[in-house]
């Protein structure tokens, strides 16, 4: 794994605007000065066996995964316990049960080349970037590195699950997308997969999510039409907050992604996984408590050879917990609200909207090259490993504003 600075096509932007990815350039800052999101002046260059590992930790985060939905599932105590609201339970549950179909997720993956990638976070409801993945860094390879491989197969699994999807739908019914129109990203991903779908054989549509209704029975659109099978990119959590939020417990099962898949997009769900599988080489410790983190032998040897008198003290008195640990809100998005602890200070920390419980979760190396740092992004369509997305910035949290790079296989 090794990170390259290149030179940027000359006509990128344009390339870029005529894939659909026209929000390239959002006038994000680094420390160094002013940037852009799509940042092709830096690009990551992996060999097969490190694509094998990243590929090989997708599958298996991915099915451990599904056996803690099917633990959480059916627990009203563990959804209680990760903020999932009593009246939503039984939706869940029969939801899971009746295995209602999933397009896509991502998984976050700490990985420096050495060692086996450690699963951040998965971004199991809504997540982006996926014009980003499937197309703009794919045509890039073509320009930048003819001849060279990619791990990148999202624009082919998802036309193959779109059709997949499409057997639930009964003849005659559209398949509409939902979402707001106002946001650039938003929309623009949203049109890209109506595209896909449409490819796949479903009559589709789009709905702005302001205009949908509700008429006793079922969402309807302008035209009082019913929506019975739709693709909200619209999370959950913010759904099950809503006024109308709780219709949709009155029959779910046509919404993409499905209601089961709140429990995935949650952070809770990591203390669960640590909890069901202690030793797994791909899932960090993680605790619903501060103290539940634990602490191993390096933690100790860098309190002794880095610690404060005042530090050692703590520690021997009980009152320090050594080991370095992020802070996340259970359903906070975008790097935001996060902190970093190491020997007991606060070290890096972003602010943002989201508050709420909070879950711990052992810090994680991060590839490095000088002060920039990668947050591997890991595609999932369906259940099986789709490509991966470079996010490279100079900070130890990556955010939402951090730069998008694309990668090559050597």
């Amino acid at each position: 794994m090794k990170r390259h600075i290149l030179q940027p096509r000359a006509n990128w932007q344009q390339k870029a605007e005529e894939v659909g990815f026209t929000y390239h350039t959002s006038g994000t800052t680094s420390k160094d000065g002013e940037g852009t999101y799509w940042d092709e002046s830096v690009a990551y260059e992996f060999s097969m066996a490190e694509i094998d590992e990243l590929e090989g930790a997708t599958k298996e985060c991915q099915l451990r995964c599904l056996d803690a939905v099917d633990k959480v599932a059916g627990d009203a105590e563990l959804m209680s316990k990760i903020g999932i609201p009593a009246s939503y339970h039984s939706a869940i549950t029969k939801s899971w049960k009746q295995s209602d179909p999933s397009l896509y997720g991502r998984f976050d993956f700490a990985y420096t080349g050495k060692g086996q990638p450690k699963m951040l976070e998965y971004n199991a409801d809504t997540p982006t970037m996926v014009i980003e993945s499937a197309l703009m860094q794919w045509f890039w390879l073509q320009d930048v590195k003819p001849g060279k491989d990619q791990f990148n197969s999202l624009h082919e699994k998802l036309i193959d699950q779109f059709k997949e999807i499409k057997q639930r739908v009964p003849f005659g019914n559209k398949f509409v997308f939902a979402g707001y129109s106002d946001s650039l990203e938003e929309y623009q991903t949203l049109v890209y997969f109506q595209d896909l779908a449409t490819q796949a054989g479903l009559t589709t549509d789009f709905i702005d999510l302001k205009d949908i209704g509700w008429n006793g029975e079922n969402f309807t659109d302008l035209q009082e039409n019913p929506i019975k099978y739709w693709f909200k990119l619209y999370p959950w959590e913010w759904m099950m907050g809503d006024e109308f939020g709780l219709h949709t417990t009155k029959g779910s099962s046509g919404i993409i992604e499905p209601i089961w898949k709140s429990i995935l997009s949650n952070k809770g769900i990591l203390p669960i996984l640590h909890e069901m599988f202690p030793d797994h080489p791909n899932i960090l410790p993680a605790s619903f408590t501060e103290g539940g983190i634990p602490v191993d032998d390096w933690d100790w040897v860098n309190l002794q050879e880095h610690g404060t008198p005042e530090q050692l003290e703590a520690f021997s008195s009980g009152k320090l917990n050594p080991t370095s640990y992020v802070v996340k809100p259970m359903l906070s998005r975008e790097g935001a609200n996060i902190d970093i602890v190491e020997a007991g200070m606060v070290t890096s920390r972003t602010t943002g909207k989201y508050d709420g419980p909070r879950i711990y979760q052992k810090k994680a190396d991060l590839f490095q090259d000088g002060d920039n740092r990668a947050v591997i992004g890991s595609w999932v369509v369906g259940n099986e490993p789709a490509g991966i997305i470079i996010r490279d910035h100079d900070r130890p949290i990556v955010l939402d504003t951090s730069r998008v790079v694309p990668h090559w296989i050597e």
